[in-house]
């Protein structure tokens, strides 16, 4: 087992200079990585959770509701002057900006319909019909471009604001250092 661990570290080379042994050994010691190479590269699948599903699901959202909410009473004040900051940025936006985050969700909504299996998941990501927020996705459209619901733009968009905020919040940092 040691030697194993040993050799791996090696990467390709499976035969370690005594400098490279010495350093693996320390590495191994400091870090205490010793595990059973009897598998392989491979997980025996009996280790791995497929469905993790607690006998009393109820109480456990009661539990994570709860604690969510103590931690929400305790952050208000802050919440309350970010989200101002944020209505204000978010007010703020152009028409030219609404159409680019606009596109830019579409995009989004591409990358994850290729890693999403829920068809339920997919209809919110996209939208039914064609709105004011498509104008530039259309003028751009040739047939690939996906148009994205409005769920998903006003993310976007509150993502923007947010961006901006931290953005403008380190400039004036760094202005003052």
């Amino acid at each position: 087992m040691l030697f194993g661990n040993i050799r791996s570290h090696g990467g390709g080379n499976n035969n370690p200079t005594a400098r490279q042994f010495k350093a693996a050994y320390k590495k191994l010691l400091v870090h205490i990585e010793l595990k059973a190479l009897d598998s392989g590269n491979c997980t025996a699948l009996e280790h791995i959770s497929i469905l993790d599903c607690a006998s009393s699901p109820v109480a456990r959202i009661n539990r994570s509701i709860r604690r969510i909410a103590i931690e929400d009473d305790d952050d208000d004040d802050d919440n309350n002057n970010n989200e101002e900051d944020i209505n204000a940025f978010f007010n703020t936006i152009s028409d030219f900006s609404n159409q680019i985050i606009s596109h830019i969700s579409g995009y989004i909504a591409h990358i994850l319909i290729k890693k999403i299996d829920c068809d339920i998941c997919i209809g919110a990501l996209l939208s039914n019909s064609i709105n004011e927020d498509h104008k530039f996705i259309v003028a751009k459209d040739k047939g690939g471009l996906l148009y994205p619901s409005r769920d998903l733009i006003q993310i976007c968009k509150i993502s923007e604001s947010v961006i901006k905020i931290y953005t403008e919040n380190l400039r004036n940092i760094n202005k003052k250092c």
